[in-house]
């Protein structure tokens, strides 16, 4: 009876005046998600389904967001059941029409796509969001006539500022060319934009000839001569590359790319730069067991790691490199670190913190602390912030959102904000903006702004925000 009113509730949004709209895939009148983007405009949502759809996809343009029922579960297992499947015929999903960062694909396997750049997905001057997937299984080699450099297997960026964050790249393979080369098993990038990568699980991606070795960047190779990158917080191992970089391959004229909170380990290599001079700045990661060498390129005192000790106590380079097992909870199945991993809160102290409010840790899964409390007038005064996902999610008409609010110094109160934006950033609801003395709180949201309208259906952002912490989830109000 629930699914069946949460049915009826959506086919009634799909068909209102509302500013953002959702549209199902498969439904009455969509059966192709390339139908559900056709038919979507700006702000609106494409929700897709459990199934599997032999497609080749493209946004034209499109700022929409692409999401299977991943962004209400947050199950992985509902990643694994959505599937796009290229079919061995294109790229399975193309950007090249100028989308920003509002257009975004979140929950789904791409698998099986095959094109001379960009098998699994292609962005040529966009910048999208590519957020929650697992890319796998797609090969970048020649589909024309002649030498062709070959790039890109899992993703291929040209000329962007894309946000790649917490996907499974893992088994594509980029044919490199006997001639000319290529590159980018899991990922590859060129030109200008300031592309972000971070969260990723990048392991088991090749390039590779089978006469001779050639290409570079097994699992990242990043080319530019213009614009700085941030890579952080991946996890890149077992990948391979014939000419080297099996983890990493950089080549850039600027020394403002930074590498940092990495796992490289038991790669054909772990990180190559042909710009010595301006090589990136490599910092706060964990180098292991890389095959021919941790480091090629580098001047010397990068992972030399008798300079002295990270806050942890572990022998580290200047740059706070460490070269110690990462202690993976199973090498072959889960990358997710051990109580006693080294990796644990050894990342920058500069960067954002994890979300147990605790010290970046090394690589994409970060180990969550048990949560601290202290006793204070005969209750437990909460040590750390926390926001829950709201519930329910859907919603209509009226959603319970959770907070914590953690002790700063002495249990005092902390000004808290707690704001609800629509899909285009305008704040729509103040729900708290106080004082809050350190505790659990529960706030209802009746689906009305400030003025006491109600909102229409779509995608809202709730945040909450202090002067040390901040985090944002989604929610969906169906009407």
């Amino acid at each position: 009876m629930k699914k069946t009113v949460m049915f009826l509730a959506l086919i009634l949004f799909l068909f209102s005046p509302a500013f953002t709209k959702i549209y199902q895939v498969p439904s009455a009148f969509i059966a192709t998600i390339q139908g559900g983007i056709n038919v979507a405009k700006d702000g609106d949502t494409v929700l897709v389904m459990p199934g599997v759809y032999y497609e080749n996809i493209n946004f034209k343009g499109k700022k929409i967001l692409l999401a299977s029922r991943y962004i209400f579960d947050h199950q992985d297992s509902t990643i694994l059941k959505t599937i796009i499947d290229g079919s061995n015929k294109a790229s399975v999903v193309t950007f090249n029409s100028g989308e920003d960062s509002t257009a975004s694909i979140q929950g789904f396997t791409i698998r099986h796509g095959i094109n001379t750049d960009g098998g699994g997905i292609f962005c040529q001057s966009s910048s999208p969001k590519i957020a929650h997937n697992i890319i796998r299984e797609n090969v970048a080699e020649e589909t024309t006539h002649g030498p062709v450099r070959h790039f890109g297997a899992g993703i291929c960026c040209f000329n962007c500022s894309a946000l790649i964050e917490y996907n499974k790249i893992v088994n594509n393979q980029c044919v490199a060319d006997l001639e000319v080369g290529g590159g980018g098993g899991g990922i590859f990038y060129w030109g200008t934009g300031s592309p972000i990568i971070r969260y990723n699980l990048i392991a088991f991606n090749r390039v590779e000839n089978p006469f001779r070795p050639r290409g570079f960047g097994g699992g990242i190779n990043y080319f530019s001569d213009s614009i700085a990158a941030s890579i952080y917080n991946n996890t890149i191992v077992y990948n391979y590359a014939g000419a080297g970089g099996g983890g990493i391959f950089t080549w850039t004229s600027l020394p403002r790319t930074k590498i940092y909170n990495n796992i490289i380990a038991l790669n054909s290599e772990g990180i190559r730069t042909d710009t010595f001079f301006t090589a990136p700045i490599v910092t706060h990661n964990d180098f292991w067991q890389n095959v021919q060498g941790n480091f090629n390129g580098f001047p010397p005192e990068v992972g030399y790691i008798v300079w002295g000790f990270n806050l942890n106590g572990t022998p580290c380079d200047s740059f706070y490199n460490i070269i110690q097992d990462p202690l993976f909870v199973d090498w072959a199945n889960d990358f997710h670190l051990r109580a006693n991993s080294p990796c644990i809160d050894a990342g920058d102290p500069k960067s954002l913190l994890d979300p147990d409010s605790t010290i970046a840790d090394i690589g994409a899964f970060y180990y969550p602390h048990t949560p601290t409390f202290v006793k204070d007038d005969d209750h437990n005064t909460p040590k750390r912030f926390e926001l829950s996902q709201n519930y329910p999610n859907p919603f209509n008409p009226t959603t319970k959102i959770q907070f914590r609010v953690g002790s700063l110094e002495f249990g005092d109160p902390v000004h808290t904000t707690l704001k609800v934006y629509n899909i285009l950033g305008q704040l729509v609801r103040t729900l708290v903006d106080e004082e809050k003395v350190p505790g659990n709180y529960e706030i209802n949201w009746d689906g009305k702004d400030d003025s006491g309208k109600e909102v229409g259906s779509g995608i809202y952002f709730y945040q909450l925000k202090t002067k040390e912490y901040t985090e944002t989830k989604k929610m969906v109000l169906l009407r």
